[in-house]
């Protein structure tokens, strides 16, 4: 898999004061959107008139479910792994706004520390693009939980890249941590 650094922003919906302190607001906003390119195309022919399938780990967290919402309305196909027993609230609007991008059938019940899971929904779904975004990211639970910390953020992660590798090796991938 091709992999890219690209830098991702979320913008506050309330804006930035004078001295720049996020001020509230109600949604926040993914201010930059990589071109993640045509279906099984070359970066060279990328355009607007594009069918792109993209596979997001951990859509239905804060940053997964924002990002979700503002690839579906800019029309590309969407296919998200939930983390087992999570609820999709935050996937509510995006669900109701853009249908034909994001549909309940497409969020299936995937652990990340599943192999075989997590590589069947790359070969079924076939993405051009998968968006990592699955991981343990509360520290405190982090630091009481390390092994399962460990297995999910640095297993699942292999399980990712491997699956694409072994299903969609022409698909860009995009890790995201801290």
């Amino acid at each position: 898999p091709e992999l890219l650094q690209l830098p991702l922003a979320f913008e506050p919906a309330g804006g930035r004061g004078h001295d720049g302190a996020v001020l509230p607001g109600r949604h926040n906003r993914c201010s930059a959107i990589p071109d993640l390119g045509t279906r099984d195309a070359e970066p060279a022919a990328r355009s607007p008139e594009r069918d792109v399938r993209v596979l997001i780990t951990g859509i239905a967290g804060f940053a997964g479910s924002h990002l979700a919402e503002a690839l579906a309305a800019r029309g590309d196909t969407l296919y998200g792994l939930v983390e087992p027993g999570t609820a999709v609230a935050n996937l509510a609007a995006a669900l109701e706004r853009f249908p034909a991008a994001l549909s309940a059938d497409r969020l299936p019940p995937v652990d990340l520390r599943d192999a075989d899971g997590v590589a069947a929904a790359v070969r079924d779904f076939s993405p051009d693009a998968v968006l990592h975004l699955g991981a343990v990211a509360y520290v405190p639970y982090a630091l009481e939980h390390p092994e399962e910390t460990v297995a999910v953020n640095v297993g699942g992660t292999r399980n990712v890249l491997e699956a694409v590798r072994r299903h969609r090796p022409r698909a860009r991938v995009v890790v995201v941590s801290t």
